[in-house]
């Protein structure tokens, strides 16, 4: 009998239980390891909010820097190598609702002497390219004319408009007609006719800021002066 006691009293008392100190060291560990999560999660939160804060900041400035047009689309008629086409469009841009300054230094001039359109020599951060079912013309000839309020610069401010005219032909006035481009060249001017019947599209690339894009269809007639909606 003492021995059965014995023996269930070293069972009993015989336990083997987690010192202070090593509760200490396990809490301390669950601490560390908590602060640890804690800071990735708030350090990957605020980097995505700032990543988040210059994506809309960028959005915002690529949309305040667009061109929009203003009113309809207007061809004129001219004699292509024999060939009555379309030579070029006309259209007038602003700048977006509360849209920044933009640069339209154009490639060329208009003065209606001698062959047009004329070289300019400023420098020009703006591309209008042209294409049709037949081709496509990376980047045109185009002249700027500011309509109403202007201050005498290049510069497109919010409350100013400009009508950009594309040619899609150069003038030659010694024939005097309007003449195709020559495929695989530097000519950057229409290598077929743009005639009846016809989609074709302008697209207005400026420095900064998004594509003004302009689609239309010729009418089964060209008239002298066409406005297009």
């Amino acid at each position: 009998m003492k021995r059965y006691l014995q023996r269930i009293v070293g069972t009993t008392w015989d336990e083997r239980g987690v010192t202070g100190l090593e509760t200490a060291i396990i809490l301390i560990a669950f601490v560390v390891v908590a602060s640890v999560f804690a800071f990735t999660v708030l350090s990957t939160g605020v980097f995505s909010a700032e990543r988040g804060k210059e994506t809309v900041f960028a959005g915002l400035e690529e949309a305040q820097s667009s061109l929009q047009s203003s009113g309809q689309l207007t061809a004129e008629r001219g004699d292509v190598e024999g060939t009555n086409s379309i030579v070029k469009v006309k259209f007038v841009v602003t700048t977006a609702v509360s849209g920044q300054s933009m640069d339209l230094t154009p490639p060329n001039t208009s003065d209606g002497s001698g062959n047009e359109p004329d070289v300019a020599t400023g420098e020009t951060k703006m591309i209008i390219s042209y294409s049709d079912e037949n081709q496509f013309i990376n980047d045109l000839d185009w002249s700027i004319d500011f309509i109403g309020k202007t201050d005498g610069d290049n510069i497109l401010d919010e409350d100013e408009q400009a009508e950009i005219t594309v040619w899609l032909h150069n003038y030659n006035s010694v024939t005097p007609e309007y003449e195709l481009g020559v495929a695989g060249t530097t000519d950057q001017y229409l290598t077929t006719r743009l005639g009846i019947n016809t989609k074709f599209r302008v697209e207005v690339k400026p420095g900064a800021g998004s594509t003004l894009t302009l689609e239309r269809n010729t009418p089964p007639r060209l008239q002298p002066i066409m406005q297009m909606n």
